[in-house]
């Protein structure tokens, strides 16, 4: 190999391993939610073990109002077990990808999620977890 192709062949390489970095930092992580998040199970319904849809109510309490905006993408969503150990396969999410705008005092969201056939134990306790970038928040409900 001749020196000319050795150094074209080391910027080639330094430029495959730098440029991703570079990429990576033009992306900014999202914006922190500033707030609140409360997560509760419209009238205290419950989780039916046969499965179907929750009725899952997500209210963000935001100070003085500001305005703030996230896509329902970001939600991370989970059911963890009396023990905290979480239980995989058990959750389908049917919503429509959109933003959520946050506004005023409060504002509420009801994501479109399912919970799979026999995959909870009726009569034992859980509880459903959600978060969306530093905002984290529960209910406990007892399967039916």
């Amino acid at each position: 190999m001749t020196t000319r192709m050795l150094a074209v062949a080391s910027t080639l390489i330094l430029a495959a391993c730098i440029l991703p970095l570079l990429a990576a930092d033009e992306k900014s992580d999202p914006v922190a939610l500033q707030g609140r998040i409360k997560v509760k199970l419209a009238g205290g319904a419950g989780i039916s073990a046969k499965g179907g849809k929750i009725s899952l109510e997500i209210t963000f309490a935001t100070p003085e109002g500001k305005e703030q905006k996230f896509a329902n993408g970001e939600y991370e969503i989970a059911v963890l077990n009396a023990d905290g150990e979480q239980v995989h396969d058990v959750l389908v999410f049917n919503a429509v990808l959109r933003d959520i705008v946050l506004k005023g005092d409060a504002t509420t969201d009801k994501p479109g999620v399912e919970v799979k056939a026999d995959r909870l134990k009726p009569g034992e306790d859980y509880y459903l977890v959600v978060s969306v970038r530093n905002l984290v928040g529960l209910t406990k409900f007892k399967a039916q």
